[in-house]
């Protein structure tokens, strides 16, 4: 009934909040970051590109982050749902989000979607990249930390503008 979909959505606005946590967000944004590299550069689609073995096991350490992070909110409350992270990208899915909700969306679908994660992927190393060329080389102190948060926010635009596809990041 009606008080099963209240319980529910307490929950996934409770893990939401867990998801949003600054630690957490930190830990996705760090491995994605590192990860990225992993994966082509530029446009991609997922017909065009061959799929190596290693982007299913990214695949699968990107999903154990979140699926840790759920554990620890279940056993926190002393739940135990299956499929808590596959209701949560419906419910989510099923409502308006705000735009502080959206990047914490995009990553948790990416966790849940290879496909999704594949294409997450490729637009983290565009966006490494972009911050790399234009945020590194302008400053000469520079808080890593946020240079990745805001490389990873969705809201940069078109990172591609002005891409040189043969300048090699930097190391």
């Amino acid at each position: 009934g009606s008080g099963a979909w209240e319980e529910a959505e307490l929950h996934m606005k409770g893990l939401l909040q867990w998801l949003r946590d600054e630690a957490f967000v930190t830990v996705v944004a760090e491995w994605s970051w590192d990860a990225c590299m992993e994966f082509p550069r530029g446009e991609t689609s997922l017909t065009g590109t061959e799929h190596s073995l290693r982007f299913t096991e990214l695949h699968q350490e990107y999903r154990r982050l979140f699926e840790s992070r759920a554990e620890e909110y279940l056993q926190f409350y002393g739940l135990d749902m299956s499929n808590f992270l596959q209701l949560a990208v419906q419910f989510l899915d099923s409502r308006g989000m705000s735009c502080d909700e959206e990047d914490i969306f995009e990553a948790l679908v990416a966790s849940e979607s290879y496909s999704t994660f594949f294409i997450y992927m490729c637009s983290v190393r565009r966006r490494r990249e972009w911050a790399e060329r234009t945020m590194c080389g302008a400053r000469d102190d520079i808080d890593f930390t946020e240079l990745m948060r805001r490389a990873l926010r969705r809201d940069l635009g078109d990172v591609t503008v002005g891409d040189d596809s043969e300048i090699e990041c930097l190391e």
